[in-house]
């Protein structure tokens, strides 16, 4: 009988921690840097039609260069960034505890460009220039 109560309890403390990870929201981070790779993957048609994207982040190291899923006008930036060594700046959510990483904007981020000044002598205050696209 008491190894009985025993397995409950212990599969009640499961069933419990388990339910509040899977309630918890998606944890939303970000990452900048250079795309570091994409990887293009076939559905059952044979459509390559999956993407996924690793950047090189130095201030992330828990999901720096990891593949993050992404749709296809994002995976698009991501190529053009590849090809010109543009540097990126990406907003990703994973799922508490499970399941793929998402990325769900991007942004090429040009630290060094700034728009003209409207008034001789000013300096350029070297704002970010960005192209996002996002998932709507």
């Amino acid at each position: 009988m008491q190894k009985k109560i025993v397995i409950f309890i212990s599969l009640s403390c499961l069933a419990a921690s388990t339910l509040a990870v899977a309630t918890e929201k998606a944890k939303t981070y970000i990452l900048q840097g250079l795309i570091e790779n994409i990887h293009f993957a076939a559905d059952k048609n044979g459509n390559n039609n999956r993407c996924y994207i690793a950047i090189s982040d130095s201030n992330n190291n828990y999901y720096s260069n990891g593949y993050h899923f992404a749709a296809r006008d994002i995976c698009l930036m991501a190529q053009k960034a590849f090809i010109l060594g543009l540097e990126v700046q990406a907003k990703a959510q994973g799922e508490v505890g499970w399941g793929p990483n998402y990325i769900v904007d991007m942004h090429y981020a040009n630290r060094n460009a700034c728009w003209p000044q409207a008034h001789y002598g000013q300096e350029c205050k070297n704002e970010s220039e960005t192209m996002s696209q996002s998932i709507k």
